[in-house]
This record gives structure tokens, C-alpha cells and sequence, in this order.
């Protein structure tokens, strides 16, 4: 299955499910993306680590968009705080984005060394800490915004530091926005659900 086909199939998933299904898809997402990103990572080429960087983020953006409109639909979040957490997210998807295409310029050049996929991980990382901080600074005051937004995030920052520990680098744990916290069983069924939906 190509990842457009997975891509429309996570969102489709996520749109339809109801507001406490979207919570069981969120929370599989983490466990996923750090299995995968594990189990293969001592025989993956540099290429294909960073790649897998950018599928695991990018499907659980995909997921973390797709299930705002059923929160504000059941009223568990205001509608102005899902615009923002909408476009907040969005943000990272298109960081992503511009990592994706670094990523891909690295392994065109005749010598695409693991400092130059650092290098991309790195200013995707930049991206995703300014990210924070404008969101810390939008003061969400949902305490269900404020899960949603955390929970992506504690997941993307996993994703961030284990394909990074695979290059010998370090990140920061991500800043969160002040309020709810996920719970490791929460964020390892999100990643579980980001693994199912992408195929890594």
C-alpha cells in the first residue's frame, strides 16, 4: 500500500470514529512509532532511518488533524481552540514536510553522509521547539486541547529522539503546553495506532 493510500485511510479512520475512538487512536500512536522505529533500526541505511522519522511524524499529524473536528463536534473542545490546535499541527506537518524534502536532497548527492541526515534532523527539531513555544504562548485553556496538542507532541518528540539516538545525537525532552499530560499508556497506544496506519 503506498503511503497517499495510507495517508487517506488514516484520515478517513480518524474522521469517523467518535471523540472517545479518537482517544484510543491517539494513544496507540506512540507505541507504534517507537516499535518500529526500533526494530529496524540496526539494519536500516541512513536513508531509511530518517525516512521512517518523517512517515511516523507525519501519521500521527494525520491523526491528530483528523480527530479535532469529532472533539469539536461533541463539544469537548471550543471551536476557536480547534481552529488553533488545527493550524498548530499543521505547523509540524509542514516542518515535516521540509524535512522530507531535505532528507531526499541528502541521498541525491554523490556522498549522503549520517552528518548531512543530522543535519536535517536537526532543523526539523529546530522547527518543532519554535513550534512549542508558540503554542505555549497560545495559552490553550481546554483542558482537552491541551491533551490533544500534548499528546502529539510527546509522540513527534519520541519519534525525535529515537531516530536521533540512532545517529549518536541527543534532543531535549520537548517543552508541553502547561495542563494535561498523556500518560505512557496513552501515548504508547497512540504510537500504536500511528505504526498500524502507516505500516511501519
Amino acid at each position: 500500500m503506498t503511503r497517499l493510500s495510507n495517508k487517506n485511510r488514516i484520515l478517513t479512520a480518524s474522521t469517523t470514529k467518535s471523540a472517545s475512538e479518537g482517544l484510543y487512536m491517539r494513544n496507540s500512536l506512540t507505541a507504534l512509532l517507537l516499535l518500529a522505529l526500533s526494530l529496524t533500526a540496526c539494519k536500516q541505511s541512513d536513508y531509511q532511518k530518517a525516512d521512517a522519522a518523517y512517515v511516523a511524524i507525519d501519521g500521527a499529524v494525520t491523526i491528530g488533524l483528523g480527530v479535532v473536528p469529532s472533539l469539536v463536534a461533541a463539544g469537548k473542545i471550543p471551536a476557536s481552540e480547534g481552529q488553533t490546535l488545527t493550524a498548530q499541527l499543521g505547523l509540524l506537518g509542514s516542518a515535516n514536510h521540509a524535512y522530507k524534502s531535505c532528507i531526499d536532497n541528502v541521498l541525491q548527492t554523490k556522498l549522503p553522509t549520517a552528518g548531512k541526515f543530522v543535519a536535517c534532523l536537526s532543523l526539523l527539531a529546530d522547527s518543532f521547539y519554535h513550534n512549542q513555544q508558540a503554542a505555549e504562548a497560545l495559552r490553550y485553556t481546554n483542558p482537552q486541547t491541551i491533551a490533544e496538542y500534548n499528546l502529539v507532541v510527546s509522540v513527534v518528540s519520541n519519534v525525535l529522539h529515537q531516530v536521533m539516538a540512532q545517529f549518536n545525537q541527543m534532543t531535549p525532552a520537548a517543552p508541553m503546553v502547561a495542563g494535561a499530560t498523556p500518560t505512557k499508556s496513552e501515548i504508547q497506544q497512540f504510537e500504536g495506532q500511528v505504526r498500524a496506519a502507516t505500516g511501519l
